[in-house]
Order: structure tokens, then C-alpha cells, then sequence
């Protein structure tokens, strides 16, 4: 398991700020609990996937550093919404054939910060079930270039999950390509990739309105400002949180 600046330092490698932005947005968290505040160096806590969600959140939910706790708090309260019959988004999910299990566990999470978990938890059986889908349909590609080709389109955000923060809700997208993975030339954001699942997640009225500080100056215009973090991103925080040895 790793520590806090290895998760630092990989987010910020992926993230595009300096490090020492993601590093200050992680010591605000700790300091108030949201990452266990232990030793320091090797003697210091191994990360948890909550944990490492506690940051994500904090990377993207937040307008200010300072804002970072209360973000946290507001996205992981979030509650799933869905339309239709099913009275288990589950329930709808099994009528869909090409659903993996994994996305249906993801779905079932009633919370943000729950399913947040959930889809780090289920990197490998994502990526599995994204990889051998797409390689059924591009068949024909020599195994040695879909493979390096892969992570390409997961990079481009053209497959498997991408995460959105929009003030005061969020989604959950599942994404397959419609390119060849090989034809990076193609690649053309919205119009190279398929939505084939939203999950939305919006305030718990249980909670009320002035918890995630809505008004009705904001129900009246809401915010247009979005974050979103794609696959890479969570396989990345995957592969730091099971490195063995890292300090």
C-alpha cells in the first residue's frame, strides 16, 4: 500500500497542476481528519481507498483549498438519482446485456462518496471488461498494437468511466470508443465515444438545502463550471493505493 506523497506525487503527474498544489490541497484535508494524520516517512499510514477519494474529491470539487472539507463532505452525501420503473437502478441494469458486474456494483452504491469507492475498488474488472469489449470489436488489429493502442483511448477519454463535479451534484458515465484504437487521428471527443450509462447523483433532501449551499438564486441559475476526471486518473490512484513498498 502507499503513503500520501506517492498518491501526491502520481496525482500530480496526471493532474496538470504542480505538485505543490496538490500537496497543499492534501495537507488542508489531513489536518482536519480526512486523511489519517500519523507519523511521517516510512512510520506513516498506509492510504485507503476512502481516503484517496477524500483527495479526488478535494482535487475537483473544491473552488479553493480552504473549501476542500466542506467539498467532501457535500459530495460524498450526494444520493443517486435515476428515472424510470426499476425501484433499483440495479434491477434496470440487469436487462442490459452488456453490463459487467463491476459497473453494476458501482451502480448500486447509493452514495457519491460510495460509488467513488466502488469504481477505484473495480479498476481491474472495468478495465478487463472495457478491454475485451473493445478488442471484439476491433478484431482485426494485431494484438501487440491493441494493446499499446488501449490506453490511448482511455487517455482521450473515449472508454470506460469518467466522473463529473458540477456544483451541487455529480455523475458517473460509463464511455465506449467508436474509433479504431489505433487511429489516434480520428479521435474527436463526444463524437468518437458512445455514452452507454449516466449515473446521477444529487443533494439528499434529508440533509436540506443550506448543507450543500444551495439557494434559490442558484436553483434559478445554476453553475456552469465542471470538473471531470477520467479512467486513467482512477487506475492511477488504483495502482499507487496496491504498490507495494512505496514511500
Amino acid at each position: 500500500m502507499a503513503k500520501l506523497p506517492a498518491l501526491v506525487t502520481a496525482l500530480a503527474e496526471i493532474d496538470g497542476r504542480e505538485r505543490k498544489t496538490i500537496d497543499y490541497i492534501a495537507r488542508t484535508i489531513r489536518e482536519r481528519d480526512y486523511i489519517t494524520t500519523e507519523k511521517r516517512g516510512s512510520g506513516a499510514a498506509d492510504m485507503t481507498v476512502r481516503e484517496a477519494v477524500n483527495l479526488l474529491i478535494a482535487l475537483n470539487g473544491a473552488d479553493l483549498p480552504k473549501d476542500a472539507p466542506l467539498a467532501i463532505d457535500r459530495y460524498r452525501s450526494l444520493v443517486q438519482r435515476f428515472s424510470g420503473n426499476a425501484k433499483k437502478i440495479s434491477d434496470r441494469l440487469d436487462r442490459v446485456n452488456w453490463m459487467p458486474e463491476s459497473v453494476q456494483h458501482v451502480a448500486d452504491a447509493r452514495t457519491f462518496g460510495e460509488a467513488m469507492e466502488r469504481l477505484i475498488e473495480y479498476v481491474p474488472d472495468l478495465f478487463r471488461t472495457f478491454h475485451e469489449g473493445t478488442r471484439k470489436t476491433y478484431d482485426y488489429l494485431p494484438e501487440k498494437v491493441f494493446n499499446k493502442s488501449i490506453m490511448d483511448v482511455i487517455k482521450h477519454r473515449l472508454l470506460g468511466p469518467e466522473v463529473t463535479f458540477q456544483g451541487s451534484s455529480a455523475k458517473i458515465e460509463f464511455f465506449e470508443t467508436l474509433v479504431d484504437p489505433s487511429n489516434t487521428s480520428a479521435y474527436d471527443g463526444d463524437n468518437t465515444r458512445s455514452s452507454r450509462l449516466v449515473i446521477n447523483y444529487k443533494p439528499d433532501r434529508a440533509r436540506g438545502s443550506d448543507f450543500y449551499g444551495i439557494d434559490h438564486e442558484y436553483l434559478a441559475n445554476p453553475t456552469d463550471r465542471y470538473v471531470s476526471i477520467g479512467f486513467a486518473t482512477l487506475m492511477r490512484v488504483y495502482g499507487v493505493l496496491h504498490k507495494e513498498n512505496d514511500k
